[in-house]
């Protein structure tokens, strides 16, 4: 039997413009959610024996609906981003290798809150004006990983605002309709492989 890939773990901070831990570039672990965009790094990973590596990454949100885990397909990036749903959210990894080896689960956590003054712009009901424009570039890129995964954040946004009352009934069915619709164009151009289809699965189902 083959051993897993070793590492020192993955590491998870807000998105920015520079080198994170160089001077003047400190790791965030906070933001607002779906506009802040995370990165979720698993770094000097290693398995001489068995390369190349892959990498499978996912989220645990825990907000006033409970907890919700979601995970998605290996891919050969050693890094992930997630526009985050609001809550504690604990980003988790695995890494396996070429015979299919799977190292243990990795996380770290981020908190996702939006500021008393956001919250009071959200009462407008219906979708935020700034969703359509995240769906539509990844359905323009033919992206189908990329759009399951925003399709997914965005569902679960989508009820924790129903439920703290920041956004109507009718606002959410319009939204969800809108993410389907986005899933359904894309379809006919995405991989069919037996991970993407669960993935999409997965995000049509928190769709209901």
């Amino acid at each position: 039997r083959t051993a897993p890939p070793r590492g020192a773990g993955c590491v998870a901070c807000l998105h920015r413009n520079c080198k994170i831990g160089t001077p003047g570039c400190e790791c965030v672990k906070e933001g607002v959610p779906i506009e802040d965009l995370f990165d979720f790094t698993c770094s000097n990973w290693a398995d001489a024996e068995d390369p190349p590596l892959e990498y499978r990454f996912g989220f645990v949100q825990t907000s006033v609906r409970g907890q919700v885990e979601s995970w998605f397909e290996f891919s050969p990036s050693p890094t992930f981003q997630l526009r985050a749903p609001a809550g504690i959210v604990q980003l988790v990894a695995q890494v396996r290798d070429s015979l299919g080896a799977i190292s243990a689960i990795s996380h770290d956590t981020i908190t996702v809150v939006q500021s008393v003054t956001a919250r009071r712009h959200l009462l407008e009901a219906g979708m935020p004006s700034s969703w359509a424009p995240l769906v539509q570039a990844e359905v323009h890129t033919k992206d189908g990983a990329e759009l399951n995964k925003l399709v997914s954040t965005l569902s679960l946004e989508t009820d924790d605002r129903v439920a703290s009352n920041q956004m109507s009934l009718e606002g959410a069915r319009e939204t969800k309709a809108f993410l389907l619709a986005s899933m359904t164009q894309l379809e006919p151009s995405s991989s069919k492989t037996e991970e993407y289809v669960c993935s999409a699965l997965s995000a049509t189902r928190m769709l209901a």
